[in-house]
């Protein structure tokens, strides 16, 4: 998707200004008031990897990036909502995004699939679920449900490495079949 430098411009002034501290934001689509809340160590750095991931069309979190892509950027706003100090802890700024999570109803009819956790990473797992979930059970899940679903994705790196790694022969193997003609019986 190719987006007019123009129509970025305002989401880019935002992100320039913002600081190079903790704190909390929101990404709001003022079309629908539908916001995305979340948290920071440094909010200018976070806010432009969001404006990177939905400029190219590959943000991590598929339901932000199918709102963006159909509103288009004219339609969305980046807000400082809260900043923090610079020795504010993981446990402080995850209780803060719950508290803005809740109070823009960010949860039940807005962009976060979860509520937040310490702790949570985003990995290529937990964005296939995210997505399944934003596809199909946005608003029909409750919070706890979404939180297992969360849960489930934030398993350890290990575990979700054994889970995915084929060996190098089982690999080798897969390759040589899907390249291989298929003999189909005449």
């Amino acid at each position: 998707m190719k987006i007019p430098k123009k129509q970025l411009a305002a989401l880019e002034r935002v992100v320039a200004k913002a600081p190079r501290r903790p704190g909390i934001y929101r990404l709001l689509n003022i079309t629908l008031n539908r916001s995305y809340v979340g948290q920071a160590r440094n909010l200018r750095q976070r806010l432009n990897r969001h404006l990177a991931g939905l400029r190219r069309g590959g943000h991590d979190q598929w339901f932000l990036q199918q709102a963006f892509a159909l509103h288009g950027p004219e339609h969305w706003e980046f807000h400082i909502v809260r900043h923090c100090d610079v020795a504010c802890s993981g446990p402080e700024l995850t209780e803060l995004e719950a508290h803005y999570i809740a109070r823009f109803n960010a949860l039940a009819d807005g962009y976060n699939c979860a509520p937040p956790r310490p702790g949570m990473k985003g990995t290529k797992a937990f964005s296939l679920i995210a997505k399944k979930a934003a596809t199909g059970i946005q608003g029909r899940r409750s919070p706890e449900e979404r939180a297992e679903i969360a849960a489930r994705a934030a398993q350890t790196r290990k575990e979700r490495l054994l889970a995915v790694r084929r060996s190098e022969a089982a690999r080798k193997a897969w390759v040589a079949r899907k390249s291989a003609p298929s003999s189909t019986p005449a």
